[in-house]
């Protein structure tokens, strides 16, 4: 799996959730351990409030995220946001 791959499994990820966020990738490392390698992310996503009035009144919100991602599966081993 290359860098690439692993950003855009986690862009799919938040998009599926916030589908009109902007997403900003800042950091991507790969880290090898015993268990096998894994991709770290991190960066912010903003987010607009969910309602039409809100859409246009209030300012969007910008959140950090971090991401594991497993480099073998390609799969979303945790992550968290806030």
């Amino acid at each position: 799996m290359t860098e690439d791959a692993a950003q855009q499994i986690c862009s799919k990820f938040l998009l599926d959730r916030y589908p009109a966020a902007k997403i900003s990738f800042g950091k991507l490392t790969r880290i090898t351990t015993e268990g096998g390698s894994k991709y770290y992310l991190e960066g912010e996503i903003k987010v607009r409030s969910g309602g039409l009035v809100a859409k246009y009144l209030s300012p969007p919100e910008w959140y950090r995220f971090k991401f594991w991602v497993d480099a073998s599966t390609g799969r979303i081993a945790d992550w968290e946001m806030h």
